[in-house]
C-alpha cells in the first residue's frame, strides 16, 4: 500500500500548514501522516480526501492487491432512535475501502453507528454488508417514517435485515470497522 499525501497536496500547490488550515489539524500532523508516523483511520481518511479534494483511491493504492473495492457508506444506526438507521442525504455518504472475501458479492453497502453503542459495536463504527436479497417493503411504513428511518432486525448472528427506501434488504455482515 502507497499513500499519496505529500504528492495530491504538492500537486495542488499547498503547504504542510495549508492543507492543515484546510482541515483543521496542525502541520505536525500532517508531517506524520506524510511520513507513516501516524496511523492513517478511517477519520483522517475523511478528512484528507476533503482538504485535497480527491477521492480514497487517489489517495491510497493498493500495490499488487486485486480484490480492493470501494463500499458506499448510504447511512447511519441510531441506536437511541430504537435500532433504526438514518440513510444519509447525498452530501453525507462516503465511501471506504475493503478488502473484499472470497464468498462477497458485488452488492454490497455499509452503515456507520451513531450515538451510542449497536449490539457489540462501538459509536463510529464502520459496518459493511453484503446485500443477500430483496424484496418490497411489507405495509405498514407511513411516509414519514419511511423517508427519515427504517427499522432494522437482526437474526442468526450475522444477518440482518434492513427497510431501505421502499425495499426490506437482507444482508450478512462481511466487516466491521472500529475507530481508535
Amino acid at each position: 500500500m502507497h499513500i499519496k499525501i505529500k504528492e495530491m497536496r504538492l500537486n495542488r500547490g499547498l503547504s504542510m500548514q495549508a492543507l492543515a488550515n484546510k482541515i483543521g489539524t496542525t502541520q505536525q500532523q500532517i508531517d506524520r501522516l506524510e511520513k507513516g508516523k501516524r496511523r492513517l483511520t478511517t477519520e483522517w481518511l475523511q478528512k484528507l480526501t476533503r482538504g485535497l479534494e480527491c477521492t480514497v483511491p487517489d489517495l491510497v493504492v493498493f500495490d499488487g492487491v486485486s480484490n480492493i473495492t470501494q463500499v458506499d457508506i448510504i447511512g447511519a444506526i441510531e441506536p437511541a432512535l430504537g435500532d433504526n438507521i438514518r440513510l444519509f442525504s447525498d452530501s453525507e455518504k462516503y465511501r471506504i475501502s475493503y478488502r473484499k472475501g472470497a464468498n462477497d458479492n458485488d452488492d454490497m453497502f455499509g452503515l456507520v453507528v451513531e450515538g451510542g453503542e449497536y449490539k457489540d459495536f462501538a459509536d463510529g463504527t464502520e459496518l459493511i454488508f453484503t446485500k443477500l436479497g430483496e424484496k418490497p417493503v411489507a405495509a405498514g411504513l407511513n411516509d414519514k417514517d419511511a423517508d427519515f428511518m427504517h427499522k432494522t432486525t437482526h437474526s442468526k448472528g450475522k444477518q440482518h435485515s434492513f427497510a431501505i427506501g421502499d425495499k426490506q434488504i437482507s444482508a450478512k455482515l462481511v466487516k466491521s470497522v472500529r475507530p481508535e
